[in-house]
């Protein structure tokens, strides 16, 4: 990605890498996500009643739906639009935990049976597809031993999930309202189900970048959201190079940096190896004259988008012990030194620079050195 800072400073840098993030689990490390859809409880309803039919079919007594294994259907259906838990299982005992951290086996300590889970996305679900996916349900050694269950069926835009959980328990209960509603909340999302973090700079006022931080989790819907600037340090490792104030970034020269990145909620870090800065800054061309008596005019090119100049000049060619004179002022292409010595030799040279704020500058490269015999 190509950005230019001014006319005399242009740069080539990294902006965005993914890379795999593990965190470990704390009960503060959520944050809330707000999520809106409709629950479809019409299909599940009509789901669970085609699951029975094809149990008496087959000589089974009903499933009735649960009302806290329904209300735990629903929440679930929600939750995993954002957050799934990699070791979810999709085909027996349930040691998946919820999208805030909390274990399923701390949610039905009442049951004395196992709770099993299905789930998974359709975005044309419909009452018939549901229940060929809970076939197992329908016949064979699970479905005997299952007693009740509840169904969530959440469609968030174009994405429909369904989340089912049966148990081999009666149900305490019985859930019979089916009616679609509407879904608008929040949902805590632990940050476990983060699996990749994104890096931006965005470039701000042609002066330094914004450091910026997303999130992608895990869930069924491919969407990464910002991580609070407020829960991240940014650290570089080459601050010759690359200098991090806050969440601020400074270019200060081409060269190649680390940029750690620490999510102190979830105490991840993130090395963002071998980003690169490349700067081909364009010196002032410039000119030196004495007209009067120990006096040296200078005159440059203004740079378009600089800050100010810095003039230097010194009585020998290599520039040791040299002077150094700040214009602070980017309109400005002339200055005259005063009480020099006559009839020596001077040599000079200037740069353009910008200020980047937080007093943090960055310089063009110098221009040749031109020298003037004093009067």
């Amino acid at each position: 990605m190509k950005r230019t800072i001014s006319a005399f400073l242009s740069l080539i840098m990294a902006v965005c890498i993914i890379i795999p993030a593990k965190s470990a689990m704390a009960a503060t490390n959520c944050f809330s996500i707000s999520v809106s859809g409709t629950l479809l409880d019409s299909v599940a309803g009509q789901a669970l009643d085609k699951v029975n039919d094809e149990r008496s079919k087959n000589g089974l007594e009903a499933i009735i739906a649960d009302s806290a294994l329904e209300e735990f259907a629903q929440k679930r259906a929600v939750q995993i639009t954002l957050a799934k838990d990699k070791k979810l299982n999709n085909d027996g005992t349930v040691y998946e935990r919820c999208s805030d951290g909390t274990p399923m086996d701390f949610i039905f300590p009442d049951y004395e049976q196992k709770v099993f889970t299905l789930y998974g996305n359709d975005n044309a679900l419909t009452a018939e597809k549901l229940c060929a996916s809970l076939s197992k349900l329908c016949s064979g050694e699970v479905a005997e031993k299952t007693k009740s269950a509840g169904v969530g069926v959440f469609k968030c835009g174009g994405l429909t999930v369904y989340y089912v959980i049966y148990s081999f328990d009666e149900a305490q209960m019985p859930f019979t309202t089916f009616i679609d509603h509407a879904y608008s909340g929040n949902i805590n999302v632990h940050y476990k189900y983060v699996d990749y973090y994104n890096y931006y700079a965005n470039m701000v006022s042609n002066k330094y970048f914004s450091l910026s931080v997303t999130g992608h989790f895990t869930g069924y819907i491919n969407k990464y959201l910002p991580i609070p600037t407020s829960q991240i340090i940014f650290k570089s490792n080459n601050p010759k190079v690359f200098k991090v104030i806050g969440t601020k970034g400074y270019i200060k020269k081409t060269g190649k940096y680390t940029l750690s990145v620490l999510d102190k909620r979830s105490q991840v870090l993130v090395d963002f190896k071998d980003l690169s800065v490349t700067i081909n800054r364009t010196a002032p061309t410039i000119a030196v004259k004495s007209a009067k008596k120990r006096t040296l005019t200078v005159k440059w090119g203004r740079i378009k988008d600089g800050s100010g100049y810095e003039i230097q000049y010194s009585r020998k060619k290599n520039m040791k012990g040299a002077k150094t004179i700040r214009v602070k002022s980017a309109k400005k292409s002339k200055r005259i030194i005063k009480k020099l010595k006559s009839k020596k030799k001077y040599y000079v040279r200037v740069r353009a620079y910008i200020d980047q704020g937080d007093g943090e500058f960055v310089y063009s490269v110098w221009s040749k050195k031109k020298a003037a015999k004093i009067k």
